[in-house]
């Protein structure tokens, strides 16, 4: 890694950037344990216009998730109770609702209503939460993969945590032993790691977008490029606003951030939009997790180059 002085963030408050902390993170610890520590009561930082933007972004989704779990709350658990107690009444619901009587305007209300309520059942916290952690599988779906993400998700969180306590250590001579240890490649290289997520991507968009064909006969190649775009765009600039105006108002300490809004992400936070943040060095990007997302999404928008050959 380099480390000359000549990168724009170089300057820049050691924890602004990962490169940073991986190099003074130890060092700062250290300084940290041959001072006296003074008990001092943390003085609140006032809240940045950027910071109180986000804070605002934050609370529409919030409330759109709020709407959207409360309407679908009524939907599974009030409507149903409704409609036994009518039925046992003398009181025709079906008779009410298909009257020719008002029946265009009924329908079209009816019509807005449902469009409205799909709308906010995208933000429903217990209809999101259910389809992310259902165990029900298609038959089409290959279930081998599961194993396959658990066993990359283990050894990505086990490696990174391994990293940053390495990253801590002042004396590293006692790690010799453990560095030829069996299991200490799966830890230190993340290079089979990052590119089992790549190839496993491919594997799946070559498979879907080669059923689709043989299905409908084409391939709509705007709409494939800009799926991928709508479903990782909104996740993706909320947790770079986030780090960038919020993270530092979470927390205190003597090794915590000073700063307000993180410089490096005030410049170079638009690289991260276009999905190109991967190109700048590691002193200059804002968060650095997210070049892995960035790669997956230029993989994606060049892979019908490839694709087209499969037909």
């Amino acid at each position: 890694m380099d480390t000359s002085s000549n990168f724009p963030s170089y300057d820049y408050p050691w924890q602004a950037t990962l490169a940073k902390i991986s190099l003074r993170l130890k060092y700062e610890i250290h300084a940290l344990s041959n001072v006296s520590v003074v008990s001092q009561q943390h003085v609140p930082k006032k809240l940045t216009a950027e910071a109180k933007y986000m804070i605002f972004i934050i609370s529409i989704f919030l409330i759109l998730a709020a709407i959207g779990t409360t309407i679908t709350a009524y939907d599974n658990y009030y409507k149903p109770k409704k409609k036994r107690r009518s039925s046992d009444g003398e009181i025709n619901v079906k008779k009410h609702i298909h009257s020719d009587k008002g029946k265009t305007s009924n329908e079209s209300s009816e019509v807005w209503f449902e469009k409205l309520k799909a709308f906010f059942s995208c933000f429903c916290i217990y209809a999101n939460g259910r389809r992310l952690l259902k165990t029900a599988s298609k038959e089409e779906d290959f279930l081998w993969l599961h194993g396959l993400r658990f066993l990359g998700s283990f050894f990505s969180i086990a490696a990174h945590v391994t990293i940053y306590y390495i990253l801590s250590l002042s004396n590293l001579k006692g790690l010799k032993p453990w560095v030829n240890h069996w299991v200490a490649p799966f830890l230190l290289n993340g290079a089979f790691k990052i590119s089992f997520y790549f190839v496993l991507s491919g594997f799946l968009n070559g498979y879907f977008v080669s059923r689709y064909y043989f299905q409908n006969g084409g391939i709509p190649w705007i709409y494939f490029c800009w799926k991928r775009l709508e479903r990782t765009a909104p996740l993706s600039a909320m947790i770079l606003g986030f780090y960038a105006t919020l993270f530092s108002y979470t927390g205190s300490g003597p090794l915590w951030p000073t700063y307000d809004t993180n410089p490096v992400c005030k410049e170079s936070w638009w690289w991260n939009l276009f999905f190109i943040n991967n190109f700048q060095t590691t002193w200059e990007q804002c968060y650095i997790p997210l070049w892995h997302v960035a790669i997956d999404m230029q993989f994606h928008l060049i892979a019908p180059l490839f694709l087209v050959s499969l037909f």
